[in-house]
């Protein structure tokens, strides 16, 4: 990917067709970053989730957010998990497996996105 087309939606898209090239990044950052936490477990311990709600996670990516979090998982009545990229959405399937339910890895266009029920928490990561 060329610096600065993170701005182009072609761009992106074709960078994010398979989990590979977030794969990379995930790799990279957990060989030289600096925060002993880890950036899932910070991202991870500024949710709010209580037990019984429905949580959506859009552009979860290959879903490792949520690996080594099942305490987390089995409070959500629903963990829905969505991404543009099937091949973000088959690596989080690998990944987390019944974890989510396979009925809530939905590739949506977000401004359609239809849900039944009523989501409590909506989480984005950048």
């Amino acid at each position: 990917m060329k610096v600065g087309s993170s701005n182009d939606p072609e761009a992106v898209k074709a960078q994010y067709t398979s989990s590979k090239g977030l794969d990379t990044r995930i790799a990279f950052h957990s060989k030289y970053s600096t925060n002993r936490q880890g950036y899932g477990s910070w991202i991870v311990s500024n949710y709010d989730i209580r037990k019984g709600i429905d949580v959506l996670e859009a552009g979860c990516g290959n879903g490792s957010l949520w690996l080594g979090h099942g305490k987390l998982i089995d409070k959500c009545s629903r963990l829905v998990l969505a991404d543009l990229s099937t091949g973000m959405l088959e690596a989080a399937k690998e990944n987390l497996g019944d974890k989510a339910n396979p009925e809530h890895y939905l590739l949506p266009q977000c401004c359609k996105l239809s849900y039944k029920g009523c989501i409590k928490e909506i989480f984005r990561e950048s």
